[in-house]
C-alpha cells in the first residue's frame, strides 16, 4: 500500500504532500542547491500538492521556479516552468526518516 508523506516549512504556513515516499534522495551541488542545502526527490508534479504562501526564485536559463515560504524561508520545492514533467521536493521538509533511503551525491556544480 503506498502512503502519502506530509511536511510543512518551519512556521507551518507552506504544507506539501506527496504520493509516496521516495526511493533515494539527491544532494546536489549545483551554485543554487549547494546554498539552499536541499535533499532533493523527484516526483511527477501530479504527485505533488503545495499549499500556502509562497514567494518564487527564478534564475538562469528560467525553467525552475524555487518555492519558498513567504514567511519563514525554507525552501520547499522546485517546479518547472514548462512542460517537464517533474518536479523536485526538498525531503527535509517532510515528515520522513531521510536515513531509510538511498542518498545520491551529485558532485556537478557547473550549473
Amino acid at each position: 500500500m503506498v502512503r502519502e508523506v506530509h511536511g510543512s516549512c518551519h512556521c507551518g504556513a507552506v504544507k506539501i504532500t506527496v504520493t509516496r515516499p521516495p526511493a533515494d534522495v539527491t544532494e546536489c551541488h549545483c551554485t543554487i542547491c549547494r546554498r539552499y542545502a536541499g535533499l532533493w526527490a523527484y516526483y511527477p508534479v501530479k504527485d505533488v500538492s503545495l499549499t500556502g504562501p509562497t514567494e518564487v526564485y527564478i534564475w538562469g536559463r528560467k525553467y525552475l521556479e524555487y518555492h519558498r515560504c513567504s514567511n519563514c524561508g525554507c525552501v520547499m520545492a522546485w517546479l518547472p516552468r514548462g512542460e517537464y514533467p517533474e518536479c523536485g521536493v526538498n525531503v527535509r521538509m517532510l515528515d520522513f526518516d531521510i536515513n531509510s533511503v538511498k542518498l545520491i551525491v551529485e558532485e556537478d556544480a557547473s550549473v
